[in-house]
């Protein structure tokens, strides 16, 4: 055991000695340890470029801000009482005038918009708690539906549910200008009200006001005007009886007295090449003549009809505009 203990100590103090670089002389190829150079383990490499900063992105242009047609329709829909109904009326008005009808979904609601071209212009819908005829309804441009609706109710207009907004779309209000009276719609739209245009075969064009007698119409224009700020004019000679109503120079509608069965509504008038020939292809269709093609002077050819589900509409040909005074025509002045 003092054998190995020996020889052990002696192996061990051989490696100690030989691991501090002791006990003999170093070969020609060994080098003190505090003079052996560092070796790296890893290949020095190059650093990598830093990568281009990105151009940041240009700033999106500012929107315009909304523009807005207060006083003036800029929405119109057709009511009816069911799905049914409504399908009916779809079908006449494609036909007839040329609609492109694209159902629509907004929330637990559906309904089919109306277009002209590629501009919606309305839609069809059929109102979970309506129930009467089917009719149609403009909606007036205001500042402020709820301002509105307050100044039209305190004028007698009766409401039909609560005023709402409609995401994306605006805030919207419905009444009715008495118990029995006509049916029309408040609309601030969330992203302004669309351009004024020339309206073209197609398009919505007028809407005309038809209340029960001369006695109903001063009261019932004060409603409207209340909210809308319309002033109304009378225009034509006394067998017309007509009234105007404008905001400022611009147009809006006009106020009719018509027959009993067709009081208490609005009429919306649509522009057509030839009066004659909707009115014919109309009665084709299922529709009733409430008034037959009809001349208007400086104004064009007018008609109205019930469609199929017994809503008032017009069409309106207008007039060829007038040609401008021709100097030329003048009669020469007289030499003395």
């Amino acid at each position: 055991m003092t054998h190995w203990n020996r020889v052990t100590r002696s192996l061990l103090c051989t490696a100690l000695v030989a691991a501090c670089g002791g006990g003999s002389e170093p070969s020609q190829s060994t080098l003190p340890i505090e003079d052996t150079p560092a070796v790296s383990e890893t290949p020095v490499t190059e650093p990598e470029p830093e990568p281009e900063p990105e151009p940041e992105p240009e700033p999106e242009p500012a929107k315009p801000a909304p523009t807005y047609r207060h006083g003036a329709f800029v929405w119109f829909e057709h009511w009816a009482k069911d799905a049914k109904e409504s399908e009916k009326a779809q079908e006449f008005y494609s036909t007839l005038l040329g609609w492109d009808l694209n159902e629509a979904q907004m929330g637990e609601v559906t309904f089919t918009e109306i277009k002209h071209g590629d501009i919606p212009v309305g839609i069809f819908a059929t109102p979970t708690d309506y129930k009467g005829k089917a009719t149609w309804m403009g909606y007036v441009s205001v500042d402020d539906v709820d301002e509105a609706a307050t100044l039209a109710t305190g004028q007698g207009a009766v409401p039909i549910g609560e005023a709402m907004d409609v995401p994306d779309i605006g805030r919207v209000a419905h009444f009715r200008d008495g118990k029995k009276g006509a049916y029309f719609g408040l609309f601030k739209g969330a992203n302004g009200d669309p351009p004024k245009r020339e309206p073209s075969p197609g398009d919505f064009a007028w809407m005309e006001l038809w209340v029960k007698n001369a006695k109903a119409k001063d009261p019932t224009v004060a409603q409207y005007a209340a909210f809308t700020g319309w002033v109304a004019t009378p225009w034509g000679d006394a067998k017309v009886k007509y009234t105007m109503l404008a905001n400022g120079e611009e147009m809006q509608g006009g106020v009719e007295v018509a027959k009993k069965a067709h009081d208490g509504r609005w009429v919306p008038y649509v522009v057509v090449d030839d009066v004659d020939d909707t009115v014919k292809s109309a009665k084709e269709l299922k529709a009733k003549i409430v008034i037959n093609p009809t001349d208007i002077p400086k104004v064009g050819r007018i008609a109205v009809v019930d469609d199929p589900t017994g809503a008032t509409i017009g069409f309106l040909e207008p007039a060829a505009p007038e040609a401008p005074a021709d100097d030329d025509d003048e009669a020469p002045e007289e030499e003395d």
